[in-house]
């Protein structure tokens, strides 16, 4: 007899669960990426356009590249790789790929 009682209320908890019912539990991010778009350090050469990552926002266009680029002491690395972005408001930076592959991403 307790066992049987155990069994339906296990039974009424799972009736009573999301999963159970219908409804959809709470979304997830897609796995899959957007193909037209690239993250990978060996993609940010010149030419290419410059889109925020988070929202696939503009942001300009690569104009050069640079193995060994010069930064001032501020920056965590003194050289590293770099890509010189022309922003489409105008101005030039130049941006280690190591945080411009955080923020950005290439088409």
């Amino acid at each position: 007899m307790r066992r049987l009682s155990r069994l339906s209320c296990v039974a009424a908890f799972l009736a009573l669960t999301p999963a159970t019912r219908g409804i959809s539990q709470v979304p997830r991010p897609s796995t899959q990426r957007d193909s037209a778009y690239s993250g990978l350090e060996k993609d940010f050469t010149v030419g290419k356009s410059v889109y925020l990552r988070s929202s696939k926002t503009l942001i300009g266009t690569i104009v050069a590249t640079d193995p060994h680029h010069a930064f001032p002491p501020s920056f965590k690395q003194a050289w590293a790789k770099a890509v010189r972005i022309k922003r489409k408001d105008g101005p030039l930076d130049w941006m280690p790929i190591d945080g411009a592959r955080r923020i950005y991403v290439v088409k």
